[in-house]
């Protein structure tokens, strides 16, 4: 028995097998775990100068703590142990960032072919910064990289962390 919101079955004309295909794509494309999925890429804008940035702060920073180290010591070796684990510590304090970085490289850079292949919403590289900057660097990059091995079918659809 039919409820009065739905419309009958017609059998006066029934559909051609393309007509069922085009009604199957138009109704797969907003699932996410559809091969037919229509996806909108955003290729963000790089700032090759906050990189570069980064990497002369940091080299500034643990040169300058070495030769401290250094005048205080007069030890080579210790002068580089000492700028060594300045520049460990001043990665591992702005890994958040350097990892965002990368996805956003990878985000710019990488293929679309390659890119619509992700059968989540939001894509993985975008589930990958939205963890990382939840969750912090390393438990966010896990959370990730987790997301990423799963990302093949009958896996997808709506996901956030």
């Amino acid at each position: 028995m039919l409820s009065t919101q739905e419309d009958p079955v017609s059998f006066d004309h029934p559909p051609s097998p393309e007509e069922l295909l085009a009604q199957y794509r138009k109704s797969e494309e907003s699932d996410p775990a559809s091969l037919y999925y229509k996806r909108h890429l955003v290729r963000p804008s790089l700032s090759p100068v906050r990189a570069l940035l980064f990497c002369i702060l940091s080299l500034c920073l643990s040169a300058t703590a070495a030769t401290v180290c250094f005048l205080f010591s007069g030890k080579i070796q210790s002068a580089v142990w000492v700028g060594l684990g300045c520049l460990l510590g001043l990665s591992l304090l702005f890994a958040k960032h350097i990892l965002i970085w990368f996805v956003r490289c990878y985000q710019r850079f990488a293929s679309q072919k390659t890119r619509d292949r992700c059968r989540y919403e939001p894509s993985c590289s975008e589930y990958m910064i939205l963890a990382i900057q939840k969750y912090g660097a390393l438990r966010g990059l896990c959370k990730g990289l987790r997301r990423w091995k799963s990302c093949k079918p009958p896996n997808g659809g709506f996901d956030f962390p």
